[in-house]
């Protein structure tokens, strides 16, 4: 990256922007450290200025140069962290969800589904509820 930019002149002289996507902030953090001036911006910046962007590329340099593209916010690297354990918490909750649903379907097909009546799946009510068959 460095090696592109400065074929381009003198990092300190550069600004940089680049289009907000799953890279991360990593990218950011990296070009604002060694570059010094660097921008992320919403895909729909110059959008919503009633232009299209049709090759993103070339256009995003015009938009920086005209003032069109509005740059977003950047979390510093705790936030960043704390975003993705969240992200990892709810991903592993909604597998949880998906496993026993799952589980459960597999049981019935079975023949072996516990029918306990008023009784909530996953609890230790309905494990240790007389009425049910063992598994």
């Amino acid at each position: 990256m460095l090696k592109l930019l400065r074929t381009l002149g003198p990092l300190g002289s550069l600004k940089v922007c680049y289009e907000a996507g799953p890279t991360g902030y990593g990218l950011q953090r990296f070009l604002e450290e060694r570059v010094g001036l660097c921008g992320r911006f919403a895909v729909d910046g110059a959008a919503a200025a009633g232009r299209v962007k049709t090759d993103r590329r070339a256009k995003a340099g015009h938009f920086l140069r005209s003032g069109d593209l509005v740059t977003i916010w950047i979390p510093d690297a705790a936030t960043e962290a704390i975003r993705d354990l969240v992200r990892a918490r709810d991903d592993a909750r909604l597998c949880e969800r998906r496993i026993r649903q799952q589980l459960l379907k597999f049981l019935l097909r079975q023949g072996r589904e516990r029918f306990t009546e008023g009784v909530s799946h996953w609890t230790k009510t309905h494990w240790s509820s007389d009425s049910s068959a063992d598994v």
